[in-house]
């Protein structure tokens, strides 16, 4: 039987959520009593019917408005507004200071079964634009 990897306390993960004020927060999957950063999301209104898929890394985060608006802006001051119905506006966002800092990119890892499902556990359905080009 497998052993368990040590408490939770030392896992080094860090972990983003949305809160219902539109804030990201960034806090450490061990102990996550302790919010690390806290960001307002602007460009979202509560109940919007914005979807969000984030992915950090240290030299770029990747970013797919999956359905909704929202307003994106870089540590640099690029600025973007992005609307979408069916992740048409996924973008990579680089860290460094190249002139263009935030550029089109693929939808990668994360499918509309999980953005209904998340949804469902907040009792809410993805927007019918979204919902109408689901393939089931």
């Amino acid at each position: 039987m497998p052993q368990a990897s040590g408490p939770a306390s030392t896992r080094s993960e860090i972990v983003f959520a949305s809160t219902t004020r539109n804030e990201l927060i960034r806090f450490n999957a061990g102990p996550p009593a302790t919010v690390l950063s806290r960001v307002t999301l602007t460009g979202m209104q509560p109940g919007d019917g914005t979807g969000v898929y984030l992915e950090a890394y240290r030299d770029r985060t990747y970013l797919c408005l999956c359905y909704g608006r929202a307003e994106v802006e870089t540590r640099a001051g690029a600025k973007e507004s992005l609307v979408s119905r069916y992740h048409e506006t996924p973008r990579v966002i680089y860290a460094d200071n190249r002139p263009s800092p935030m550029v089109s990119g693929p939808v990668v890892n994360h499918s509309d079964a999980e953005l209904i499902m998340l949804e469902a556990l907040m009792g809410r359905r993805p927007p019918q634009s979204f919902l109408d080009n689901v393939l089931y």
